[in-house]
């Protein structure tokens, strides 16, 4: 079996419905999080310090948050992680739009709505593990 990537968009993230019998209620669109952005996100929020200590010297390198950049980075992966949804509705049944803002302020305050991401987010991790194990095995 050959092995499909799409150049131009190599994540393009896994839709998930929110009913699998009636698609009608609402999807979202979600990627894991690949070495290229969490490095881009890393290095925005985080510094690298290096202590040299003990005999004989060892070097340790700890990465240590920059002012506000633990919000950051929690924004950040968020906003990249949730590409996109539909027919997601505030109490007066009005439409949320998919916004950087909107997935931050879900993701921190919505249980059941952050709840759904990481049971997506783990299942497309076990489907790649699952599809690496196949790969291994062939």
């Amino acid at each position: 079996m050959a092995m499909k990537i799409d150049l131009e968009n190599p994540n393009p993230g896994v839709t998930f419905f929110f009913n699998e019998v009636d698609k009608s209620e609402g999807f979202i669109v979600l990627r894991v999080l690949n070495n290229q952005k969490l490095e881009e996100i890393t290095n925005r929020c985080r510094t690298k310090r290096v202590e040299v200590k003990g005999s004989p010297p060892t070097r340790f390198e700890y990465l240590d948050f920059k002012k506000g950049g633990e919000e950051k980075e929690f924004e950040l992966t968020w906003d990249y992680c949730i590409r996109e949804w539909g027919q997601v509705v505030d109490a007066k049944e009005v439409e949320i739009p998919c916004t950087a803002e909107n997935k931050v302020v879900l993701m921190r305050t919505s249980p059941p709505f952050s709840s759904y991401v990481m049971k997506c987010i783990r299942t497309i991790n076990a489907e790649e593990e699952k599809h690496e194990e196949d790969l291994e095995g062939n």
